[in-house]
C-alpha cells in the first residue's frame, strides 16, 4: 500500500507539472499572438497614413479664371509638409496642330542666369496671397502641350524692364504653404492685349509626382506602392486570423473536455 500510494502521488505530480508548462507554453502563445497583432495594426496605420499622405501631396488643384485685371481665383490646398508655390495656367488648344503663337516659345538662349526668349508671349501678371504674405508672379511661355491645352508656368516676377528675359532657374517662393490646409487668392494684375478676356485653368501643381519630388516629400515616394504593402499586411493579416482561431477553437475544445470530462 505504501508503495503503490507513493506511485500515486508521483503520478500526481507528473500531472501538475505537465498542466503547469502547458500553462507556461499556452500563455507564451498567447502573448506572442498579442505582440503579433499589434506590430500588424501599426504596420496597417503607417502604411493608411502614407497612402493618405501620398493622395493629397500628388494631387494638382485646379479653378477657373478669367484673364481681366482683377479678376481673381482661390485654390483650397491640403499639404502633409510645407511647400512652396506652384502655379501653371492651361490654355485652350483648338486643335492638336494650334501652337498659338501669342502665348509664346519656350525657345531660349541662356546667358549667365538667365533665359532669353526670342518670343515670350504675351505678358500676365498674377498677384497671389498666400498664408506668409503677397508675392507678384510672371508667366513663363508656353512650355507644355497636350491635345486640348498648352501650359504656361508662372515665377515670382522680377521687375527688370524687359520681358524677354527670364533669371534662370528661376528663384523659389518661400515654403510658406503650411501643413494642414490653405488658401491661395490668385488676382491678375496685368494680360497683354492678345489674350485679355480668356478663359483659363489655374492649376497649382503638386509637390510630388513622377518627374519632381519637392523639398521634405523624399519619404513619400515609397508610398507609390502602397497597394503593395497593403496586400502584404492584408495576407499576414488573414494567416494570423486563422491561427488565432485555430488557437481559440482548441482552447474552447480543452475547457469543454475538461469541464464534462
Amino acid at each position: 500500500m505504501p508503495a503503490r500510494g507513493s506511485r500515486r502521488l508521483r503520478a500526481d505530480a507528473r500531472a501538475d507539472l505537465g498542466d503547469s508548462n502547458g500553462r507556461r507554453k499556452e500563455a507564451t502563445l498567447t502573448r506572442w499572438m498579442r505582440i503579433s497583432w499589434a506590430i500588424l495594426a501599426v504596420l496597417a496605420a503607417v502604411v493608411a497614413f502614407g497612402a493618405i499622405a501620398q493622395h493629397i501631396a500628388s494631387r494638382s488643384v485646379e479653378a477657373p479664371l478669367r484673364l481681366t485685371p482683377g479678376a481673381s481665383a482661390t485654390l483650397l490646398l491640403d499639404r502633409p509638409v510645407r511647400d512652396r508655390v506652384r502655379l501653371s495656367l492651361d490654355f485652350a488648344r483648338p486643335t492638336r496642330a494650334a501652337q498659338r503663337p501669342e502665348l509664346g516659345d519656350f525657345s531660349a538662349r541662356k546667358t549667365n542666369n538667365e533665359l532669353r526668349f526670342a518670343n515670350p508671349g504675351e505678358r500676365i501678371l498674377l498677384r497671389v496671397e498666400e498664408p506668409g504674405g503677397t508675392s507678384v508672379y510672371e508667366v513663363l511661355p508656353a512650355g507644355g502641350y497636350s491635345r486640348d491645352s498648352i501650359s504656361r508656368n508662372a515665377v515670382r516676377f522680377i521687375d527688370d524692364g524687359d520681358d524677354h528675359r527670364f533669371a534662370w532657374p528661376p528663384v523659389l517662393s518661400p515654403r510658406s504653404i503650411p501643413v494642414g490646409r490653405s488658401t491661395l487668392k490668385v488676382t491678375v494684375i496685368e494680360t497683354g492685349s492678345a489674350i485679355a478676356g480668356e478663359n483659363v485653368i489655374l492649376q497649382a501643381e503638386p509637390p510630388l509626382g513622377f518627374k519632381r519630388v519637392a523639398e521634405g516629400y523624399d519619404w513619400l515616394v515609397w508610398f507609390w506602392l502602397w497597394p503593395v504593402y497593403a496586400v502584404v499586411l492584408g495576407i499576414a493579416g488573414l494567416v494570423l486570423l486563422r491561427k488565432t482561431f485555430r488557437r481559440s477553437r482548441t482552447r474552447t475544445l480543452i475547457l469543454t473536455i475538461a469541464t464534462h470530462g
